[in-house]
């Protein structure tokens, strides 16, 4: 079965602490999601014989999240580029409340999903995001047409791919809850994708924490 298994990176201090965590600020893994990697390498684990390949954001979170899932599925992880988080510039590490209190234009416009020329200040719009990490999906998808293929990325980018991959309207990227180390599965049949599950934080028994 064709499948595309995506995994949010394990929680980080700024998770914890409901800070934007973009490319510029790439806290450091908590112990608690430390705990996470283990039981999403424990599940992943169990799958061992169809994964074929484990892609990953190059940035820290994600990498140390796909390494440890890597491990369990005897795979290296492959850095794609294109699947780090959006660029948050100068707001990189600004909690919302930050944001809503001392930029309230920018939080307004943030704001309205279908603006699609909103643009981070000094960092990266939503017109040249989506198009920048789907790419990346659709590459991966080209070098491996059978198997499954796990993509250990950001809430950004794993949201990206979702819609990307089931053509589904940009506005909807943020309209879905993405844990650290939840599972998202994709699956092609008939000719089309489809979802067949969103966000499974089953594995996380006791190590579910909702928040950014």
């Amino acid at each position: 079965m064709h499948q595309l298994i995506l995994v949010r990176h394990a929680q980080t201090q700024a998770n914890a602490e409901r800070r934007w965590q973009g490319q510029k600020f790439d806290g450091q893994v908590t112990p608690l999601g430390q705990r996470q990697i283990e039981a999403a390498a424990r599940r992943l684990g169990a799958e061992k014989e169809d994964v074929v390949a484990v892609y990953t954001s190059p940035l820290g979170r994600a990498l140390q999240t796909a390494q440890g899932i890597g491990a369990a599925l005897g795979l290296d992880p492959v850095a794609e580029p294109d699947l780090r988080e959006m660029d948050f510039g100068e707001l990189d590490s600004w909690t919302m409340d930050e944001i809503a209190e001392k930029r309230p234009d920018f939080f307004q416009a943030w704001l309205d999903r279908d603006n699609r020329e909103l643009t981070w200040p000094g960092g990266e719009s939503r017109r040249d995001f989506t198009p920048r990490a789907s790419g990346a999906y659709q590459r991966i998808l080209e070098r491996h047409p059978e198997g499954k293929i796990v993509v250990v990325a950001h809430g950004g980018t794993v949201g990206v791919g979702i819609i990307s991959t089931l053509g589904w309207p940009a506005n909807l990227f943020a309209t879905f809850a993405l844990s650290n180390c939840g599972l998202t599965r994709l699956v092609y049949r008939y000719g089309r994708w489809v979802l067949q599950t969103l966000n499974d934080t089953c594995h996380l028994d006791g190590l579910f924490v909702e928040g950014k």
